[in-house]
């Protein structure tokens, strides 16, 4: 796959287009793009996911919104499939002034060469979201585009989306979050170097430094899963100020279970699937010890069952 930020001069032809900001890459997201890539294969033709960096909500009014996962981790996700080009485009207000006709020729006809072009039935486009299907199906006809519109996903009554999925992420309910992501929500980081503390507790942890933008669940201990150079392994990860030891800053910290290699500078993956309990403060360094027995226990109870 072909990551592209800086798309200047930038020119395909014979293309197959998928439309989206794709926060999550939701099951939702994945039919699109599977159904994008399919077709490409089937007709010979370049497969395209065509995004926007920042996010239109950041640009447009919702200064401070944060994502479920990161740029870096969206092309950690779009690897995974079969796709020819992964495209962010720089998005500012002049480019959300398009019309629906204006972004359609500009980009999807001159820029990729679209023969194709896949979307969510829900899908609109161009300046104040005044492209519709109806608008769309009118300029595919023109332009000679196939079009395949997918239907919306359900988890129950509730459509899959973002929006959704980031309520749950904050409510800590990542086994609804898991079924509709189709895998469970991440954090994808570089291991820093932290204040030690937890080796000095013989809990060593690894200190995590998530990117600005992305969506962190509330303070708490965390049963987790974290994957190091392709292996997974059982973890617990805590979320907060640590407030027994006055740190004062919020951190993320990862204690992996059977293991104690020093992995500063190597990029981890954490995964979350249940809060084990709130973040308090103890009354001594021996409690919070007790405390942090306990919360292995339970994590491997989860994990396990049965031990």
């Amino acid at each position: 796959m072909i990551y592209i930020n800086d798309p200047e001069g930038f020119r395909l032809e014979n293309s197959v287009v998928c439309i989206g900001n794709f926060d999550g890459v939701h099951r939702g997201h994945i039919k699109l793009i599977e159904e994008t890539v399919s077709i490409a294969n089937s007709h010979n033709l370049k497969s395209v996911v065509f995004s926007f960096y920042p996010h239109p909500r950041a640009v447009l009014g919702q200064e401070g919104i944060k994502f479920i996962i990161t740029s870096k981790e969206k092309a950690y996700l779009l690897n995974k499939f079969e796709l020819g080009y992964f495209i962010e485009y720089p998005f500012e207000r002049g480019f959300a002034n398009l019309a629906p006709e204006q972004f359609f020729a500009r980009f999807l006809i001159d820029m990729l060469g679209c023969k194709a072009l896949v979307v969510g039935e829900g899908y609109k486009f161009g300046k104040d979201k005044s492209g519709d299907l109806n608008i769309l199906k009118k300029l595919v006809k023109e332009h000679n585009v196939f079009l395949s519109v997918q239907p919306n996903l359900y988890l129950g009554s509730e459509k899959i989306s973002s929006s959704e999925i980031r309520k749950w992420i904050l409510n800590s309910e990542f086994d609804k979050a898991e079924e509709a992501l189709g895998s469970p929500y991440f954090i994808k980081s570089e291991v820093v170097l932290g204040k030690q503390i937890g080796r000095r507790l013989n809990f060593p942890t690894a200190n995590l430094i998530a990117d600005g933008e992305k969506l962190i669940p509330g303070d708490g201990i965390y049963a987790t899963k974290t994957n190091i150079n392709g292996r997974l392994y059982t973890s617990v990860t805590n979320i907060g100020k640590n407030p027994t030891l006055n740190s004062g800053s919020r951190t993320i910290e990862t204690y992996v279970f059977d293991f104690d290699n020093i992995i500063y500078g190597k990029e981890i993956i954490v995964y979350f699937y249940k809060k084990v309990r709130e973040e308090i403060k103890f009354s001594s360094i021996g409690h919070l010890k007790k405390q942090i027995s306990n919360d292995v226990l339970e994590v491997k109870k989860f994990f396990f069952k049965g031990i």
